[in-house]
């Protein structure tokens, strides 16, 4: 179904990806001025909505395992609302301390990963980073790059799971 060629690309690209419904509304609506609007709501209910998401297991176990002899910081690409939601209903402070979380919308596009900007904000300088010594977790291509600009060892872990209430 269409649906499944927008959530495909959705999770292909990532929530940062800025023309997601203008892709998806080009193939079904001609009128230029309707798709324009049409995509401005889908962008406003989008980065409005309250996610209901869940964390992979593994992930869990992990973290768990990690959390008490490794710094752990996060690093999140996207509208900063929405990712405090993610981040929310994720329950990552379970893992992460709020002075460790660097959501890059907050900062503007060229935060976003792969783009090592990030570098130069205090919560990098103050945290003294080992970086030869620091493994990057995520689940897109973004993130790999990501760590490998900043010379970390990368790992792939699953994406989120999408709760169906």
């Amino acid at each position: 179904s269409s649906d499944l060629t927008l959530y495909a690309k959705w999770h292909d690209k990532g929530s940062a990806y800025p023309y997601i419904f203008d892709e998806y509304l080009s193939k079904i609506i001609e009128d230029h001025i309707l798709k324009e609007k049409i995509v401005k709501n889908c962008v406003n209910i989008y980065r409005n909505s309250k996610p209901n998401l869940i964390i992979d297991n593994n992930v869990e176990k992990i973290l768990d395992e990690f959390k008490d002899n490794y710094l752990l910081f996060l690093v999140s690409d996207g509208f900063e609302n929405l990712q405090i939601k993610k981040f929310e209903s994720l329950k990552l402070n379970r893992w992460f301390n709020e002075d460790k979380v660097f959501f890059t919308g907050k900062h503007g596009k060229n935060f976003y990963k792969p783009s090592i900007k990030i570098k130069e904000d205090p919560l990098f300088s103050e945290m003294d980073l080992n970086f030869k010594n620091t493994v990057y977790f995520g689940d897109r291509e973004n993130d790999e790059l990501f760590a490998k600009k900043m010379k970390f060892e990368f790992i792939k872990v699953k994406n989120m799971k999408i709760v169906n209430e």
